[in-house]
């Protein structure tokens, strides 16, 4: 295909242009429903006329080029997101517990839950405290593993004192944790 009609510093054929840009989008998308291919060419369009308000368009092909390729990417990345949060529910209910049962429980023991979530914290950050975090679990007396670590049981105390302000301040700063806020606080 051949580069557009030249354009001045801020002046585009539009028609042209957007020709161009559905054009590269259909190249870079594959096969896309029309309706979404207008879209994202009216996307690409409004990218292009701030970027043209912006900078201006020395090099309007490249441009072109690069917005319809970062707006194609853009697409990819809402659809790869979005489809399986939004994907509307399948009629097969069969294995979905009844919320109004007495008898329905989660799956799992929550203790197990909560101290698998407490050592990848610790894992992640601090591995001093991953050691200790799975001593508390084990419920292993302190004297036992200060000797275990060659170290004072006042020492083991306050180390584990740390350890259990790092993680109340990682469970407060992040919400994905804000079921173990109220066990962190006891």
């Amino acid at each position: 295909m051949s580069e557009p009609a030249a354009f001045g510093e801020t002046e585009i054929d539009w028609d042209e242009a957007t020709l161009f840009l559905k054009r590269r989008l259909t190249r870079k998308l594959g096969r896309v429903d029309e309706l979404t291919l207008e879209d994202l060419t009216q996307e690409t369009c409004v990218r292009l006329l701030r970027a043209v308000r912006r900078e201006g368009a020395t090099n309007p092909h490249a441009l072109m080029t690069t917005i319809a390729d970062r707006t194609a990417v853009s697409h990819i990345r809402r659809i790869t997101r979005e489809r399986p949060i939004f994907e509307p529910l399948t009629e097969v209910t069969e294995n979905l517990p009844d919320p109004k049962s007495e008898t329905t429980q989660v799956p799992g023991d929550i203790q197990e839950r909560v101290e698998l979530v407490v050592q990848e914290i610790f894992r992640s950050r601090r591995s001093s405290c991953l050691e200790l975090a799975v001593a508390f679990f084990e419920k292993r007396n302190w004297s036992a593993v200060a000797s275990a670590l060659g170290i004072s049981h006042d020492a083991v105390r306050a180390r584990w004192s740390r350890c259990v302000a790092l993680l109340r301040k990682v469970v407060a700063a992040d919400p994905e944790f804000r079921l173990l806020a109220d066990w962190v606080t006891e």
